[in-house]
């Protein structure tokens, strides 16, 4: 196999590290360590814009090759080239989001999911990101007294409280602790997880990863938790609010989504 992908595999002219060339093992050990964008961009630097980074897989630097890639054409077969599910869906059971949905489900998802970032909806959520903005330099102004802070931690927690609340209907409430919230911790350990999956089943060893109890654990956590979220009945009974999830929830009462997607399953990104 090394020798087909070095000498005979149809990407065999385009420039990379030799053992990416070879096989997928280096991208993965390389990507598991941490600073895979870091390293894929030296290696920009010196094979030039089109990067082999492993024996089927090519890295694009140039901002184009977005468009050529993903982008819609009329003189294609397709409308658009479809995602790797191997890089967008880490879980083969798991339901379609906006970031994995083939072309279809993806155009229905986005126009549910548009109305909450019109113009006329960006203006009526504005006093509610306005709140939490003013919680974040209320509190940088008290705690700074007490000494330095990290900055990262307050982003993270105007982030979460206001993405919660747009979302949700309610915050984190890590403004008001100064803390992170629990979630907070397993959405990071879910990013880490996943990128793990994915690599795994790069390498050709998904059932390795499924076998891992302590993976299963926390995917039932976080979907326990989003789904106890969405199943407030004041946020989804209740009356109609500018934030992202309303037109969603519109759609649901008029039956254009069915299970798996609506209620117990839902998944965003």
């Amino acid at each position: 196999m090394v020798t087909y992908n070095i000498f005979l595999h149809p990407l065999r002219d385009f420039p990379g590290p030799f053992l990416c060339r070879a096989t997928r093992l280096s991208i993965f050990f390389t990507g598991m360590r941490g600073g895979l964008p870091r390293k894929i961009l030296s290696w920009h630097e010196r094979y030039g814009p089109v990067v082999r980074i492993g024996p089927d897989e090519l890295s694009f630097i140039e901002p184009q090759a977005w468009q050529d890639i993903y982008g819609r054409r009329r003189d294609l077969p397709t409308k658009e080239v479809p995602k790797s599910s191997r890089r967008y869906r880490p879980w083969p059971d798991a339901p379609q989001s906006i970031l994995s949905a083939d072309l279809d489900f993806h155009a229905a998802l986005r126009r549910c999911i548009a109305p909450g970032f019109s113009e006329k909806a960006m203006r009526e959520q504005e006093p509610l990101i306005g709140k939490y903005v003013d919680m974040l330099i209320d509190g940088l102004k008290s705690r700074c007294k007490d000494g330095k802070q990290n900055i990262r931690d307050w982003y993270n927690w105007t982030t979460f409280d206001i993405i919660g609340d747009l979302t949700y209907g309610e915050s984190f409430g890590c403004l008001e602790s100064n803390e992170n919230h629990a979630w907070m911790r397993i959405f990071s350990d879910r990013l880490a997880i996943n990128y793990f999956f994915l690599n795994l089943r790069s390498i050709g060893l998904p059932k390795l990863a499924l076998a891992l109890t302590w993976v299963m654990t926390l995917r039932k956590d976080l979907r326990s938790f989003i789904k106890g979220k969405m199943a407030l009945d004041a946020r989804i009974k209740g009356e109609p609010r500018p934030d992202l999830m309303d037109s969603l929830i519109r759609k649901m009462d008029e039956e254009v989504y069915t299970d798996p997607l609506f209620p117990d399953t839902i998944s965003f990104s």
